[in-house]
């Protein structure tokens, strides 16, 4: 966690221990990323490092962590980078037209 961020949140424990459990996820996301350039099968299979990455790339704290530790794991970093943003699906005229009351 950069300095600045510590000395904006040291007084909220819940921001902080947020930051710390994203920061685990994202060297374990990273550290399984790495997985395959090794060689080595991912027992959850190969997509959901690249779905929880996607979900997660709308979080604040996620972009702030990875960003943080880009030069610790830089081919994660551009892997995050390369993965396109998720577009919220966009509510149906059925769906956003009013209910009928009888």
């Amino acid at each position: 966690m950069p300095k600045e961020t510590y000395i904006k949140f040291k007084e909220n424990n819940d921001v902080l221990r947020k930051y710390m459990l994203m920061s685990e996820l994202v060297e374990y996301l990273a550290f399984t990323h790495e997985l395959k350039n090794y060689g080595i099968e991912d027992t959850f299979g190969s997509d959901w490092v690249k779905l929880w990455t996607r979900d997660l790339k709308d979080v604040p704290e996620f972009t702030e962590i990875t960003e943080y530790y880009r030069e610790y794991y830089p081919k994660f970093a551009k892997f995050v980078d390369e993965i396109p943003v998720r577009v919220p699906a966009q509510p149906t005229a059925s769906a956003a037209a009013p209910k009928r009351r009888c």
